[in-house]
């Protein structure tokens, strides 16, 4: 792990099961990310793009391979500190949105909040946390919406209420899986345009999984995935501000 990266696998693979033999999906990727940077990460389909970002934020295990997070190998630690780190340090948005439907916008962006706090830690904090959620909403543009289901909503203003979601807790790495694979062209440049700004404003750190190389280069790097490696790691057009 270099000294500029939050974030790295090093020789991570990752095989699984299939029937009586294995199918090796990762094979010896090391990759660093860098903080405040958009690291985007590309590559055809079924090349491991999404299972190397599974392991980078330990939705995953990796079969052998470190992953280090400010130095803490998170592959060898309990799974109470993974469970940890994964909900107070880290963030996901998804391709499908996976916001609960009997919920509003805003208590959808809530919800992280809620996760590991006991009742009482809750009361103290619900004031904080429903202004926090509704400042969130209306850095994604969405103030209007607050109580509208997802029923109610676009795809691009799901997406946006994910977003959201997702930095409830202030993450440190914001993990981005085909953020724009479930919408129109249109949407999808707004919704990168979001994770930019963001990025430029808060200097948020973010692993962009794209199959669109006009999407991965407009990032800070870009890593292309091919045959379960990391084949190169080029810069991308966004530069530091």
């Amino acid at each position: 792990m270099s000294n500029s990266a939050v974030l790295a696998a090093e020789v991570v693979t990752k095989d699984y099961r299939v029937g009586a033999g294995t199918l090796p999906v990762l094979r010896g990727v090391s990759l660093d990310v860098r903080p405040g940077e958009v690291l985007a990460v590309v590559g055809r389909s079924g090349v491991g793009k999404s299972t190397l970002l599974h392991i980078l934020g330990i939705l995953d295990a990796p079969t052998s391979g470190r992953v280090l997070y400010k130095g803490e190998d998170l592959a060898a630690a309990s799974p109470s500190r993974r469970a940890e780190v994964r909900n107070r340090e880290f963030g996901f948005v998804f391709q499908f949105y996976h916001l609960l439907p009997e919920f509003t916008a805003l208590e959808n962006v809530l919800m992280p909040a809620l996760v590991g706090a006991g009742p009482l830690a809750w009361l103290s904090r619900r004031r904080a946390a429903r202004d926090r959620a509704g400042d969130l909403l209306r850095q994604v543009g969405l103030e209007g919406r607050a109580r509208h289901r997802p029923s109610q909503l676009s795809g691009g203003e799901q997406q946006r209420v994910a977003i959201a979601r997702a930095l409830m807790n202030e993450p440190a790495i914001l993990f981005c899986d085909e953020p724009t694979g479930n919408l129109d062209s249109a949407t999808a440049k707004e919704i990168m345009a979001l994770l930019f700004e963001l990025n430029a404003g808060r200097r948020q750190t973010c692993v962009l999984v794209t199959h669109d190389e006009t999407v991965a280069r407009e990032c800070h790097r870009v890593a292309r995935m091919v045959d379960g490696r990391v084949a190169e790691v080029v810069a991308g057009r966004l530069r530091t501000g």
